[in-house]
């Protein structure tokens, strides 16, 4: 049967994922040290120690871990996250697990976008996300990423420029911290400039957060969702990936 005749036509302009490619170039390579992907230093997995707390789970709890669970996350799991990120007024209804932050990255872009739409980037950005992004069917454009952040006036003119031709723009996806693949860290000044426009504009935004606690040197700036909480009335407009 040929069900090329069934797919959606999401699915047929689906592209092969770069993230699997990557993998299964590298995987298996005796000694190879690879920058194309985030691979771990295998080095440093804790082994013994998970191994160890593996079995005292599964030894005290194992009747409840091994059974289905909640699809929104476990509730121990988010008291336990919600705690380790500082979220500021965090409930765990507000918190959903996902299988990797890219499967979280799919579910926000596929609830919110479809064909026609657009999706606002740092460019260049996570190759990724923009798998995800593309599978949409939502059309995706860069903004430039200064020494500082995202390029502000760029963005604003870019949105002007869409909202003219009638476009629209379902959200903003940043990565302020070592943003990937340029490394640069958003200031914190840049971060309140990009929450007050995107508050003023309502431009919902996608905070990507892999990387902030790599930091070796410098001072921990507040994510752009904390900020929201802190510093602009609780706003809602920012949704952060962990």
């Amino acid at each position: 049967m040929d069900y090329c005749n069934l797919l959606t036509n999401s699915t047929l302009k689906m592209k092969n994922s770069m993230i699997r490619e990557l993998v299964a170039t590298t995987k298996n390579i005796p000694d190879l040290i690879s920058f194309a992907g985030g691979f771990p230093a295998p080095a440093t997995f804790p082994k013994q120690i998970l191994s160890e707390l593996y079995l005292d789970v599964v030894n005290q709890d194992g009747y409840e871990v091994l059974q289905y669970g909640a699809s929104e996350g476990d509730r121990i799991l988010k008291q336990a996250l919600i705690k380790w990120e500082g979220f500021p007024d965090m409930t765990a209804d507000k918190m959903l697990i996902t299988v990797g932050a890219t499967n979280g990255i799919y579910l926000y872009s596929r609830v919110l976008s479809e064909e026609g739409d657009v999706i606002l980037c740092e460019a260049p950005t996570f190759v990724g996300s923009v798998v995800s992004f593309e599978a949409t069917g939502a059309e995706l454009i860069g903004i430039p990423v200064l020494a500082d952040g995202i390029d502000l006036e760029k963005l604003q003119s870019k949105v002007s420029a869409l909202r003219k031709q009638g476009r629209k723009i379902k959200f903003l996806y940043l990565i302020p911290d070592f943003q990937n693949p340029s490394g640069v860290t958003m200031s914190l000044k840049r971060r309140k400039e990009v929450l007050t426009y995107c508050i003023r504009e309502q431009i919902h935004i996608l905070e990507d957060n892999p990387y902030s606690r790599l930091r070796l040197s410098g001072k921990t700036l507040p994510t752009l969702y904390s900020l929201t909480k802190t510093d602009f009335g609780g706003s809602d407009i920012v949704t952060e990936i962990v």
